[in-house]
């Protein structure tokens, strides 16, 4: 048997609004069984930032049992779901916030926690087993601009399995934008302490192996084998530009770095040039373990134009249950006077499979012909874990079933066969 896991995720389709803006968090709790099936209560505390208030949430229609405490701790929304048994679907919890309309632009972080009166639930993610924390940010912009998001098909994720990220960018405003760079800073370990900042940190025993990049919209890419801890991810550091790059040279600069941290003081003849601290090759990227970090440029982006995305494949290795694997990006666009930045996550998990033996219904029988005996016996399996799995591999050793008998006295009559959902 293996313990009771549990794990949260917290996104929102909201990655940036505009200050009175209403926004929607998702929080999804999920626990899988180990084979303890005594009920339980979960609690989930979702902690908004400052300046946003509670409007309303949908945890008693998608879960039964859930109740909503929004009033005792004001900016804390506690809901709490008695009579729950691991491994039972939850859903998503829909939290809507209201914003100040005086909040100033900014990144804000929201927070949620679960944690369970079971003692001997365990975390799937990270120590200590419980609570378990996870995070999302919006970011408050003016009236209008560019939308940027990243997200990953992957919720969670198998060890040894693919890690797929995508960036969707779009021009909200009324105004056309010229050409944007965007930075992708793959996963490493430190990312908390480094120039990404992120919380909670990337944490992983095994490696990745950097597969695809691909775009739809005219977007070149460029790659880096520089240490990951050394990358600036905001696309307008002197750093990530040619040793002596100034503006007003005639080139990308000018368009995307107009007002970005090349030039910071906003004067068209300021003096800060680039160090080229950072190299980017342009070029086929080699597939393997020394990617770091990718730079995207994109094409212009007329007013209203259809959302665009970038894909990205990783390739996990070596992996363990518990890694957390984060993927954090800076974007800069022409006529913006702010860099747009967030990120997202993909928590390894292990699998968990259920396996019972059983002599068929038929029973054990001889055979006249050969005086043999017949031994019809089936396998069931049983997915007992939070994610789908694949080519699942099951090793039967029928010296070990049949012990003490020797391998010539066994034989298999008919080849086995798989029935689906059974």
């Amino acid at each position: 048997l293996v313990e009771n896991t549990m794990t949260i995720n917290k996104s929102t389709p909201d990655p940036q609004i505009t200050p009175g803006d209403t926004t929607q968090w998702e929080i999804t709790p999920l626990t899988s069984n180990g084979g303890n099936n005594n009920p339980m209560t979960l609690t989930v505390t979702d902690t908004l930032p400052t300046g946003f208030t509670y409007n309303s949430d949908n945890c008693a229609a998608v879960i039964p049992s859930c109740v909503t405490d929004s009033t005792t701790t004001p900016g804390t929304v506690v809901f709490t779901i008695p009579g729950h048994v691991a491994g039972d679907v939850l859903g998503t919890i829909v939290l809507l916030a209201d914003t100040s309309p005086f909040l100033p632009p900014a990144n804000y972080t929201n927070t949620v926690t679960v944690e369970s009166d079971d003692p001997g639930m365990t975390n799937a993610i990270s120590s200590p087993d419980d609570p378990v924390t996870d995070s999302a940010s919006t970011k408050i912009i003016g009236a209008g601009g560019i939308y940027v998001q990243k997200t990953t098909p992957y919720g969670i994720q198998a060890m040894n399995s693919p890690l797929g990220y995508e960036l969707t960018y779009a021009n909200t405003g009324a105004n056309d934008r010229q050409e944007g760079m965007i930075i992708d800073v793959l996963p490493f370990v430190g990312d908390d302490t480094d120039f990404t900042y992120r919380s909670p940190a990337s944490s992983f025993s095994g490696d990745y192996l950097f597969q695809s990049v691909t775009g739809a919209n005219g977007e070149t890419f460029e790659y880096s084998t520089d240490p990951s801890n050394t990358i600036h991810h905001e696309p307008c550091h002197p750093a990530n530009w040619p040793l002596g790059a100034v503006l007003g040279g005639g080139t990308i600069l000018d368009t995307v770095c107009q007002s970005g941290l090349l030039n910071p003081t906003g004067d068209p003849n300021s003096n800060v040039t680039g160090t080229a601290a950072t190299t980017w090759t342009a070029g086929p990227i080699p597939m393997d373990n020394t990617v770091t970090a990718i730079r995207a440029t994109t094409t212009p982006m007329p007013s209203g134009s259809t959302p665009r995305s970038i894909q990205l494949e990783l390739l996990a290795q070596d992996n363990a249950a518990g890694d957390l694997y984060c993927n954090n990006f800076g974007s800069q666009f022409g006529q913006r006077l702010d860099e747009i930045s967030n990120d997202v996550c993909i928590p390894i998990v292990a699998p968990e499979i259920g396996i019972t033996k059983k002599v068929s219904d038929s029973g054990a029988y001889v055979d006249d012909a050969t005086g043999k005996v017949v031994v019809p016996y089936e396998l069931v399996v049983e997915n007992l874990g939070p994610i789908d799995l694949q080519n699942t591999q099951i090793t039967d050793d029928l010296l070990v079933t049949f012990d003490p008998l020797a391998a010539a006295d066994i034989s298999i009559l008919t080849p086995p066969t798989y029935v689906a959902g059974t």
